[in-house]
């Protein structure tokens, strides 16, 4: 059995954590790592290629579940695709494993409480913001030329 690593970073600043999953994953061995940042809504082309290479018998490992997925619907479509392919899944900060049944049971009960948390932050973050636009107080955040970075309205990734 083959080990693989996708390590996925959101923005160019957190640079720093991509080093650090690196650095972690080297440390156990993996064969191959793919390295992508990308912003929220911007193309997955090293996770692509990640699943694309993986056959039969392998693992695709990552560190953490935000990591891979931006939603649950989402990852339920990425495990799918895995689980086509004869590919299981391990998310190390989790400890979890679809190989076997617990692990699958674990991984989708985790993802929907990670979704229902995010969703809950938002919905705050929306009235706080609501407040202090009617207090006046809000002035918004300062645009990121260059990044291309996009709003999430809809607030279902995590």
């Amino acid at each position: 059995m083959s080990r693989y690593d996708n390590i996925l970073a959101s923005l160019p600043e957190v640079s720093r954590y991509l080093e650090a999953q690196e650095r972690d994953l080297l440390a156990q061995g993996f064969e191959r790592l793919w390295k992508e940042q990308t912003s929220a809504l911007g193309p997955r082309i090293a996770l692509e290629e990640a699943i694309s290479f993986a056959r039969t018998g392998d693992s695709l490992v990552v560190t953490k579940i935000c990591r891979l997925a931006r939603s649950v619907a989402d990852l339920v479509a990425i495990i799918d695709r895995l689980e086509k392919k004869g590919v299981s899944l391990r998310i190390l900060s989790m400890g979890i494993d679809t190989a076997t049944p617990t692990g699958r049971l674990m991984l989708n009960l985790l993802a929907s409480i990670s979704q229902f948390e995010r969703e809950v932050m938002l919905e705050r973050q929306r009235e706080g913001v609501a407040k202090s636009k009617l207090e006046g107080k809000y002035k918004g955040r300062k645009g990121r030329r260059g990044l291309g970075l996009r709003s999430n309205a809809g607030g279902s990734e995590w």
